[in-house]
């Protein structure tokens, strides 16, 4: 059941949702290009945390679908 109340805050709550997604592949990127351990290995530190069963995919996923 769809109350005024909750229709003034499903909209919030999609941006919100959004923008953790956002965040999180900022993040990615920054991790990628940024640091001295070299493009191959923060690739692959980007690699485990955006594949699969890392606690930061199981967060993502709901947030996108959320949204």
């Amino acid at each position: 059941m769809v109350t005024d109340a909750t229709k003034k805050l499903r909209e919030p709550v999609a941006y919100t949702l959004l923008a953790f997604a956002g965040l999180l592949a900022l993040a990615s990127l920054f991790q990628l290009f940024v640091g001295g351990i070299g493009f191959v290995a923060a690739s692959s530190g980007v690699h485990s945390v955006i594949v699969p069963p890392s606690i930061t995919t199981l967060a993502l996923l709901p947030a996108l679908v959320g949204a």
